[in-house]
């Protein structure tokens, strides 16, 4: 008993010299300001973030390469600075209460995720924070520039462009005649879309340079490259240069050579046999290519189709195509036989690439692949450039019992891509128009990744067919070896 009475007593006597020791003080680094807080607090309303950056975007406060920050000014007595940080590291410091905001310029990007933290210091040390994320607009000059004529006099053309600059609130259209050696771009108007028609004063069959900007209040873009534009109206049919059956598939190719520049949209014919000619599908005039993968509905095997290509322009109703329709006739695809795909040699015309903006890139890389010498790489050609890239491979799986297992087995590297499961995924589909996602990308730094998938397991949702599809998607914004995802040695099997 009385050992125990005498630990009992040492015990209370080490918490009583605990409880009394100094503290040291805690490495207090940062803390979200309480409601009733009298530190300065981010204008977050006028930038708004985590999602849409309006109205920043629209006021001027998030341009493509500078940022204005504002702030509630600190109503605390013992005030001492703003500090301003911007990825931890300090923009601005300021012992001027009243100054409410900072314009930061320095190094900042177009489309780039930027974290700013403002602290409010009073004499003590640190008083309170607030902090936002903000990103940038892409800020691109448009491309893709197209025109067409719209009257027969050659009084009016009309331009087309896309667009990739995000905050753009309108377009600025500048013209030169081609062949004077002192003429000059001048700006003849303004469009709030991604078109414009030109009818200030043409000449026919003058030539005419044209290039746009892209603007808001608060900046523009450089110019575009020049489209040059002869002004003298011809709608005439094309020329039909392919017309193929897709190695492995069910489905018909068809290529054709512009003969106009009067046409907004090309008009694809097909018939069967001595049967009318009918429309089936409409494509815009920057097309010339065109695949028609209706097999489950038309396109039988050992039957023969006739394609034309009509040029044709809304506004007048007129259409000019060759009456003398050419001919194919679809063979039976061979009995299903395992697939494989390493990229070895060019990918097959079973593939096809595309990216949303012209700086995605699809390629054959023979830089760090799985097997062999060379991978599938989809990442950007310029950094800073948001874009989206899909690889679609298309197989003919209509000899497949629907209930048979049929195995999609491939290596992925993620290399150094930030994936989501919102952007980076492969999905498959029977028909192209629904997709269901099979995996996410998870983020697996310069490994290769084997991938397996028994695609029975999605049979309800997407059922084998004569033209099912598997699409590899990639989202980034910098280039190889930064960004970019790698697929290599996809193979599909009964085993």
């Amino acid at each position: 008993m009385q050992g125990n009475r005498v630990f009992y007593l040492l015990l209370v006597a080490m918490l009583i010299l605990w409880n009394c020791e100094d503290k040291k003080p805690l490495d207090l680094v940062g803390f979200d300001p309480p409601a009733n807080s009298t530190g300065a607090k981010l204008n977050r309303g006028l930038l708004v973030a985590n999602g849409s950056y309006q109205p920043g975007y629209s006021t001027g406060a998030i341009r493509s390469t500078e940022i204005t920050i504002s702030w509630q000014q600190a109503s605390t007595s013992n005030f001492a600075a703003y500090q301003l940080y911007r990825d931890q590291e300090v923009v601005s410091t300021t012992a001027n209460v009243a100054q409410t905001s900072y314009t930061d310029t320095s190094g900042i990007q177009p489309n780039t995720f930027y974290n700013y933290r403002l602290v409010t210091l009073d004499r003590n040390g640190l008083f309170s924070e607030d902090t936002i994320r903000i990103r940038t607009p892409i800020f691109e000059t448009p491309y893709n520039l197209s025109s067409q004529n719209l009257t027969t006099t050659n009084e009016a053309i009309r331009l087309n462009w896309q667009n990739r600059a995000e905050s753009a609130s309108r377009y600025r259209i500048y013209r030169k005649i081609s062949t004077a050696p002192s003429a000059t771009f001048s700006a003849i108007g303004t469009s709030a879309d991604t078109s414009f028609v030109d009818d200030n004063g043409l000449s026919a069959n003058q030539t005419y340079d044209y290039q746009v900007t892209a603007l808001n209040d608060f900046e523009e873009t450089n110019r575009s490259g020049t489209l040059t534009v002869l002004n003298s109206y011809r709608l005439i049919a094309p020329d039909l240069t392919i017309l193929s059956q897709v190695p492995g598939l069910r489905s018909v190719r068809l290529s054709w050579t512009d003969n106009s520049n009067a046409n907004d949209q090309y008009r694809i014919y097909r018939q069967r046999g001595n049967e009318s000619a009918e429309v089936i599908a409409t494509v815009p005039n920057t097309s010339n290519e065109f695949v028609d993968e209706d097999t489950l509905a038309s396109l039988a095997a050992d039957s023969s189709y006739g394609y034309m290509v009509g040029a044709y322009n809304s506004f007048s109703d007129h259409e000019a195509r060759n009456l003398s329709p050419d001919f194919i006739t679809i063979r039976p695809p061979a009995p299903f036989t395992n697939i494989v795909e390493d990229f070895e040699s060019e990918p097959t015309r079973r593939w096809r690439f595309f990216s949303s903006t012209v700086d995605g890139r699809i390629t054959r890389r023979d830089t760090l692949a799985h097997g062999g010498q060379y991978m599938l790489l989809m990442d950007v050609a310029r950094d800073g450039v948001y874009n989206i890239n899909e690889a679609i491979l298309t197989v003919d799986l209509s000899s497949i019992p629907a209930n048979a297992d049929l195995f999609l087995r491939f290596y992925s590297n993620t290399f150094d891509d930030e994936v989501t499961n919102v952007e980076d995924f492969v999905q498959v589909s029977s028909d192209g128009d629904s997709w269901t996602t099979i995996m996410a990308f998870q983020a697996a730094p310069f490994l290769w990744v084997r991938n397996e998938f028994n695609l029975r397991e999605v049979a309800g949702q997407q059922p084998y067919s004569a033209t099912y599809k598997i699409k590899w998607q990639q989202a980034d914004n910098f280039s190889f070896p930064t960004d970019g995802i790698g697929i290599d040695d996809i193979e599909i099997s009964s085993q």
